[in-house]
């Protein structure tokens, strides 16, 4: 019954469609240039997406390309846990070294002179993977020793940091058949650029601008130009 139901919305829906299509070009609101365009754009992306869909039926994803894939992506590595606290200068980080060194406590510090989102939390940052965090900073972390801080301040785009790591372990990668489906869309995504690229590279693409002809001002005035550059 669901099904009936769905089918007669459906053929519904197309009826009332195609009466309106009718009258519409009887009306002939199908010459009108922003239709005609917009036409012309749906039946082009309409072909497209049929175009990408038959290259991709005739170069099917192989359980060889997305194990390639898993290879390549999902390897193990080493994880880390670790707080930090990010200030604005370097002088402020080595001045928090400093008060380290003296035995305080490496999260009241953060609570207090961090910056960052997680100063509230003592500068805790959880478990990360080396990938997550910019270069600079995951470099210093995998250099350290379980319960050490960096004795240099460590520069990024976010300001200075003091790191202390808490923990590491070895990560595993989640199983093939968890991620295949993602995988699949990540190799489709590529054969299809790859697709492009080669219609692009055997193709004569010439783009033919249409050139603006410059109205005279016959209003007499001028433009204010004695406006502050600064407000722009």
């Amino acid at each position: 019954p669901n099904e009936q139901a769905d089918s007669a919305a459906i053929l519904d829906e197309v009826i009332s469609l195609e009466l309106a299509r009718q009258d519409g070009e009887k009306q002939g609101v199908d010459k009108d240039i922003a239709i005609a365009l917009q036409i012309d754009q749906q039946q082009r992306a309409v072909i497209a997406t049929a175009a990408i869909q038959h290259y991709l039926q005739q170069n099917p994803v192989t359980d060889d390309d997305l194990k390639k894939l898993y290879a390549e992506k999902m390897t193990g590595g080493k994880e880390f846990k670790a707080r930090h606290i990010l200030v604005e200068t370097r002088e402020e980080a080595t001045g928090l070294i400093g008060e380290l060194n003296e035995g305080a406590d490496f999260s009241e510090l953060a609570k207090e002179h961090s910056t960052g989102p997680s100063g509230k939390n003592g500068g805790d940052l959880g478990w990360f993977a080396a990938t997550q965090m910019v270069a600079p900073f995951s470099e210093a972390a995998s250099k350290l020793e379980k319960g050490s801080y960096t004795s240099e301040p460590v520069e990024t785009q976010f300001g200075w940091h003091v790191i202390i790591l808490d923990d590491m372990r070895e990560s595993t990668p989640p199983p093939f058949e968890q991620v295949q489906t993602q995988l699949k869309t990540v190799v489709q995504s590529q054969a299809v650029q790859a697709y492009v690229q080669q219609l692009r590279d055997n193709a004569d693409i010439e783009i033919m601008l249409e050139a603006e002809e410059e109205e005279e001002d016959t209003s007499g005035e001028v433009a204010d130009t004695s406006a502050d550059p600064e407000e722009d």
